[in-house]
């Protein structure tokens, strides 16, 4: 028997009974997919399945990275909107990842997205009250843990002697926002593909990779 469990658009869990112990777990991409034969007996199948979205091999970008924003424009009524929209969705996954605690062997994996996505919320958040406010102290602001460096304070200095809202507006989402997303980047801890093999040595549960042809 198969019981094809659809979440979102582009990710399907495929769950196939072989027999009273092993459960195939399944997740695809646009780049291949990935299957996990768990023992039941050994660990639930229904909390593995929580964690495929973070697999080493084609995890899901939207837990990694914040939701972008719309292109900011004073004329466009719906910019609020549309942004408020964006915003929400990144807390609502990162609300998803908070509540990934049922396998502490994999706390670490957990971690890797929720610092991520976390920076990655703070800094469209930065980038949109500036935009609304044209407040440089909300870009001054510095992230826990993370300190600017010359490249963002460069950034700033052109806002201060920017003459028109375009070209703010153009400064502070592509060379700002890059700059500082590479601070984060430079310093960001590599995955932990480790965490995820010594979970699954623990646990029994065998691994297949397939990756799609081009």
């Amino acid at each position: 028997m198969k019981l094809f469990i659809y979440l979102g658009s582009f990710i399907i869990f495929t769950i196939s009974f072989l027999s009273a112990e092993t459960v195939i777990l399944t997740k695809s991409s646009m780049d291949g997919e990935i299957r996990l034969f768990v023992d039941d007996e050994k660990i639930d199948p229904n909390l593995v399945k929580k964690y495929l979205i973070l697999n080493p091999f084609f995890y899901d970008y939207n837990y990694y990275l914040a939701p972008s924003l719309p292109l900011f424009s004073e004329t466009d009524t719906n910019y609020y909107n549309d942004a408020h929209f964006e915003r929400e969705l990144g807390k609502e996954r990162l609300e998803i990842l908070n509540n990934l605690n049922d396998i502490e062997e994999l706390n670490k994996v957990v971690d890797y997205f929720k610092n991520s996505l976390k920076f990655g919320i703070w800094i469209n958040e930065q980038l949109f009250q500036y935009n609304t406010t044209r407040n440089l102290d909300i870009l001054r602001k510095q992230y826990p843990g993370l300190k600017d460096n010359e490249e963002v304070r460069n950034a700033i200095t052109s806002l201060e002697n920017a003459n028109s809202n375009y070209e703010k507006w153009e400064i502070s989402t592509y060379i700002w926002h890059s700059a500082y997303n590479h601070i984060y980047r430079e310093q960001e801890e590599a995955f932990r593909k480790d965490v995820w093999d010594m979970f699954l040595e623990k646990y029994d549960i065998v691994q297949e990779i397939e990756v799609w042809a081009e």
